[in-house]
């Protein structure tokens, strides 16, 4: 999906180095996200379609979540993980019509295609990138301004509603903010009869900080347990459902282990980019204490970042190198969306 699909005639829109687009100042933009319901054109998702008769048992056995829950109403945050133990890919993954769907970063869906093949083998599954045929958009729907449209939306976290013919939502926080998915022609079409105001995505990334939800991409893939990144806390990891890659690992670090290292979030007056490893001031380079994994800069400057940091770090960390600038760190305890 490209922004020329869905974006109304009537919205001007600027697209920096990075790729982020914007419709408005930053303040402006998070004062909309804050107080009426608007959207965002999330043209770094991509969507694989999973079909066939073994496609649920298929993933139930390849992702740390429980599969088997999934169903019109329930939708699931899910990972892939290493033979090590380590998340790979983070998704989002609900039903759709007898298929699966799952919501990957753009960057990070040819390999994990390639890498869900590995493991068909003889089971009655196909797969495929579908994403020229299906779009996302981000919804902020604030409790205080709901409109009449949205009163079928079931505001718990993973609830899937059907928000118009072709076209359903999975929320993805207790903020009230969804993925909405379907047709890239139904969404463009849906957004021009609500005429609705637009965020762009670096507004849209400070509401996946503020809620604790990480974001993995190769540059920071294979590093991590589920643990790490609070996928416990977020209802994205069962421990009942038996076997999958990496499962040993992953129990054993809940029944044995001890997690010395959680996601939490941060601040910083400069730039972070994902991937960026923090340091105690005056420790050696050799050993860092937390690894950036997302960010967003903030409309007074500076960003916000979420870290995957030690849990024993109370001072600032520093960014780069152990006299780099600082990173504050918001919480001595790991993020938990209640």
């Amino acid at each position: 999906m490209k922004l020329t699909d869905v974006v109304p005639a009537t919205l001007s829109y600027e697209v920096d180095a990075n790729g982020d687009h914007s419709f408005a100042a930053p303040d402006t933009e998070l004062d909309i996200a804050n107080s009426e319901s608007c959207v965002c054109p999330l043209t770094d998702l991509a969507l694989i379609r999973v079909d066939g008769a073994d496609a649920r048992s298929f993933l139930h056995a390849q992702f740390v979540s429980d599969v088997m829950q999934v169903n019109v109403t329930r939708g699931q945050l899910s990972a892939w993980c290493t033979a090590q133990g380590r998340v790979s890919f983070l998704f989002y993954l609900w039903q759709h019509a007898d298929g699966f769907l799952l919501c990957v970063p753009r960057s990070e869906s040819a390999r994990l295609m390639t890498r869900l093949k590995m493991f068909v083998l003889r089971a009655q599954v196909t797969l495929a990138e579908v994403s020229d045929v299906y779009g996302v958009l981000g919804l902020c729907v604030p409790q205080t301004a709901r409109p009449d449209w949205a009163a079928g939306l079931e505001v718990t976290r993973y609830a899937v509603s059907v928000l118009a013919e072709s076209l359903s939502t999975l929320c993805i926080d207790d903020g009230a903010r969804f993925l909405v998915c379907g047709p890239i022609d139904a969404l463009a079409a849906w957004w021009r009869t609500h005429d609705l105001a637009a965020i762009g995505s670096n507004t849209w990334r400070l509401g996946d900080i503020e809620q604790g939800l990480p974001v993995i991409s190769e540059i920071n893939a294979n590093a991590f347990l589920p643990q790490q990144l609070n996928l416990d806390t977020l209802g994205a990891l069962s421990f009942n459902k038996g076997c999958y890659p990496g499962q040993e690992i992953v129990a054993r670090m809940k029944y044995r282990g001890t997690v010395k290292s959680r996601l939490r979030r941060g601040h910083t007056a400069a730039m972070a980019a994902p991937g960026t490893p923090c340091f105690r001031a005056g420790e050696s380079a050799a050993h860092s204490a937390g690894q950036i994994i997302s960010s967003a800069t903030l409309p007074a400057g500076g960003c916000t970042v979420l870290v995957v940091a030690e849990l024993a770090v109370t001072a600032p960390l520093h960014l780069g190198i152990p006299d780099g600038p600082t990173v504050t760190l918001d919480h001595p305890s790991p993020i938990s969306p209640d």
